[in-house]
């Protein structure tokens, strides 16, 4: 009588909605056993979808880098040759009159020129980067997906052990 009055009392505050509720759920000792480890199995995947979602977090910080540089680098690259183009007409419009400042942009033109080469070589790097964090990113919400999708089967399966509790 007291072990089954024990795990009366057990039930009642492991399944008590609140003190609104009346009825109380009334489980066996092998259902209280299946709901507490169903619970923990819960409480496990929980866990996983908090780490899966903390590292789907931390690879879309790192996909948002990695697009930014490579859309900063994007920027730089159309300002340079923006650069050199101007440069050039300039050496134009003085390449008869004043071969000596013609040379001067000229000069100025090749070192954006080099810059140029320079940018676009990060430019290429930083895109290969996007690409890398966004196979990591989609990688981390198919884990995320999975993890979310085996918790709430496991919810359910919780669920499910509780309500063959009686009233």
């Amino acid at each position: 009588m007291k072990k089954t009055s024990v795990l009366v009392l057990a039930a009642s505050l492991v399944f008590s909605a609140g003190p609104s509720q009346a009825a109380t759920k009334i489980c066996t000792s092998g259902q209280l056993f299946s709901i507490t480890s169903q619970q923990s199995t819960v409480n496990n995947y929980v866990r996983t979808v908090a780490q899966d979602q903390a590292s789907y977090n931390k690879a879309q910080m790192n996909l948002n880098t990695a697009n930014a540089k490579a859309t900063d680098l994007a920027g730089k690259i159309a300002a340079s040759n923006a650069k050199i183009s101007a440069l050039l007409a300039k050496v134009s419009k003085n390449l008869i009159s004043s071969p000596s400042i013609a040379r001067g942009y000229q000069s100025q033109a090749d070192s954006e020129a080099r810059n140029l080469a320079t940018l676009q070589a990060n430019y290429g790097y930083a895109v290969r980067d996007a690409q890398t964090a966004t196979t990591k990113a989609n990688s981390a919400l198919a884990t995320l997906t999975r993890s979310q999708a085996n918790l709430a089967a496991q919810q359910k399966r919780l669920n499910a052990l509780t309500s063959q509790c009686t009233h």
